[in-house]
């Protein structure tokens, strides 16, 4: 399973990476939405899943999300935030498709959710 990780901080990018690769994953860290954006589009056919931080500089891993709705793509998401009133209503139409992470988690919650997904 290959899995798109997006988040602006280097920090955390890195440690999630690190992490779901022991677990026997293929990620792929990107440290804007501009770029997994492009990078999605440059590998329709290899992302799995997009784990995405939602309050980014630029654009947001909502935008991020919407893009990829708008283009036709129904991608698993696991959106990762420590703010859900502010985003709550938008999260809620995505949740057919997505699940949430709020800030801070532990990573045996984000496992499971990723387990979730393991078999789509």
């Amino acid at each position: 399973m290959n899995i798109l990780i997006v988040d602006d901080e280097l920090k955390i990018l890195k440690f999630l990476g690190n992490y779901l690769n022991q677990k026997g994953y293929i990620t792929t860290q990107c440290q804007s939405s501009e770029e997994a954006l492009r990078y999605f589009l440059d590998n329709i056919n290899s992302v799995d899943l997009i784990i995405t931080d939602i309050k980014m500089p630029g654009m947001s891993g909502l935008q991020l999300v919407e893009s990829l709705f708008q283009k036709g793509y129904e991608i698993p998401i696991i959106f990762m935030t420590g703010h859900l009133e502010e985003e709550e209503n938008v999260i809620r139409s995505h949740l057919e498709f997505s699940d949430l992470l709020l800030k801070p988690f532990n990573l045996e919650d984000l496992y499971s959710k990723v387990l979730k997904y393991k078999n789509n």
